[in-house]
C-alpha cells in the first residue's frame, strides 16, 4: 500500500493527476478499512481528484477522510493532529479553487485552531502560513498542498 501511496505522491508532484488518482485509489483498495493511515491517504487522494478537475469527488473524499482521521484511535495525538490539520488545509485549497472564499476560510480556521494549539506542529505552521499567502493571492500549486 505504501508503494502505491508514494507513487501517487510522485505523480501528484509531477502534475500527472490522473496517474496520482489511480495510485492513491490502488493504495486505498489494499488497506483494510480500519487501517490507521486510511484517512490520511484518502486526504491525499482528494487533492489528486481536485487537481484532476473532480472537485465534488475531492470534497466527498476529503470529508470522509476527516471523519476517518477524527475516529482514529490507533494513532498518537501528534500524528493525528498533523493529518487532521493537513486535511483541513487541503479542504481550504479545494474550496479556494472553487472560489468559495467563505468555506475556504472556515477550513483554514479549523486547521489553524489545531496548529496553534500544539507548538510542536512547526512544519504544519509553515504550511498554514504558506497556504494563507497563496489563498490571499489566489495562486497556488496542487503539488504544494500536500
Amino acid at each position: 500500500s505504501l508503494i502505491k501511496f508514494w507513487q501517487g505522491e510522485s505523480a501528484l508532484m509531477q502534475g500527472e493527476y490522473e496517474k496520482a488518482v489511480t495510485a492513491f485509489n490502488s493504495s486505498l483498495e489494499i488497506l483494510p478499512p480500519d487501517h490507521h493511515q486510511i484517512g490520511n491517504q484518502r486526504a491525499h487522494l482528494a487533492i489528486a481528484l481536485a487537481a484532476a478537475g473532480q472537485p465534488d469527488d475531492a470534497l466527498y473524499n476529503l470529508n470522509l477522510a476527516i471523519q476517518e482521521i477524527m475516529a482514529q484511535t490507533q494513532t498518537d495525538d501528534y500524528t493525528k493532529q498533523v493529518w487532521l490539520s493537513g486535511a483541513y488545509l487541503k479542504q481550504a485549497a479545494i474550496y479556494a479553487s472553487l472560489s468559495d472564499v467563505k468555506q475556504a476560510e472556515t477550513a483554514w480556521q479549523q486547521a489553524a485552531s489545531i496548529v496553534t494549539a500544539n507548538p510542536d506542529l512547526i512544519l504544519r505552521k509553515q504550511h498554514l502560513e504558506q497556504l494563507r499567502l497563496q489563498l490571499g493571492t489566489g495562486s497556488f500549486s496542487w503539488a504544494d498542498v500536500l
